[in-house]
């Protein structure tokens, strides 16, 4: 299968709808998500941004390639230079690069990959494709 521009978009908003919220409210949240909420959105907002970008890729292969990304965020962390340090002391930057390395992260990552394929799947499969609606025949009456 592959991506709807128009679910990824809408996803992708209600994503950082979210993401932003898990940061201001995270006060709400059971403590396993207080701070791994917003890592597992930023994850699942970047597969939404590549199936947008990517629609006629499939699932398995957008989620590879926001896995690669977001692994290569995560080590770039890791990498230090006055320039890079002060890039990420800004509200921004930290929002969508963080600022310093963890290997939780990368398993939350994952999750909000996994959680993106779901989520897109599940949307996906509830609305009819044109050519579906189209196609069915109608009744007399209807």
């Amino acid at each position: 299968m592959t991506h709807s521009r128009r679910t990824c978009a809408a996803l992708a908003v209600v994503t950082i709808v979210l993401g932003l919220a898990s940061r201001r409210y995270s006060y709400h949240l059971p403590p396993v998500l207080h701070k791994n909420a917003g890592d597992i959105l930023w994850a699942t907002l970047v597969y939404f941004l590549f199936g947008l970008l990517l629609p006629a890729v499939a699932y398995r292969r957008t989620a590879a390639y926001a896995a690669l990304f977001t692994v290569v965020i995560e080590l770039f962390k890791l990498f230090h230079t006055p320039s890079l340090d002060q890039f990420r002391k800004s509200a921004i930057s930290k929002l969508i690069f963080g600022t310093a390395f963890s290997w939780s992260n990368l398993l939350c990552y994952g999750l909000g990959i996994v959680l993106g394929v779901v989520v897109e799947r599940a949307v996906c499969s509830r609305i009819p494709s044109g050519s579906n609606r189209l196609s069915t025949p109608q009744k007399a009456g209807d």
